[in-house]
């Protein structure tokens, strides 16, 4: 019995550490993909994106022209980002405005108030599916 157990235990770590054929081993199918800190980035990143990164780590050593070119575009990306954070506030300020309401609703209606909830939720957990992001958890 014991003999059975050792060799069931085996086969159990042999098989979990080959790769499957859907996984494809992420040592295998690594090629160029890490930033300038040496994270996992997204396979959506351009040459230009990760040319940005690698430039802002080595700010010493890049000329005035170019780091006006990369505060230009963390700038733009700053008010962007301003612009979807104020957004997604009068979002949030709606439901909680519903909400408020709460005693008066149906069923019916205070359902689909979370339904509305959860979809806006979801709707802001998405950086890591970004191009451009950088993510150790990426897949």
């Amino acid at each position: 019995m014991k003999k059975v157990m050792l060799l069931a235990g085996v086969i159990c770590f042999v098989l979990a550490s080959c790769c499957s054929k859907e996984d494809k081993c992420a040592k295998e199918e690594a090629t160029d993909t890490t930033c300038a800190k040496g994270e996992a980035c997204c396979k959506h990143m351009t040459e230009e994106q990760k040319q940005a990164i690698a430039d802002w780590e080595d700010w010493a050593n890049i000329d005035d022209a170019r780091k006006e070119v990369l505060l230009q575009d963390r700038k733009a990306k700053y008010d962007q980002c301003k612009v979807e954070r104020e957004k997604r506030k009068a979002e949030m300020e709606a439901i909680d405005a519903k909400m408020s309401d709460w005693d008066n609703l149906t069923i019916d209606d205070k359902k689909a108030l979370f339904d509305e909830f959860d979809q806006f939720a979801k709707a802001g957990k998405h950086h890591g599916d970004k191009e451009g992001c950088c993510s150790k958890d990426k897949k």
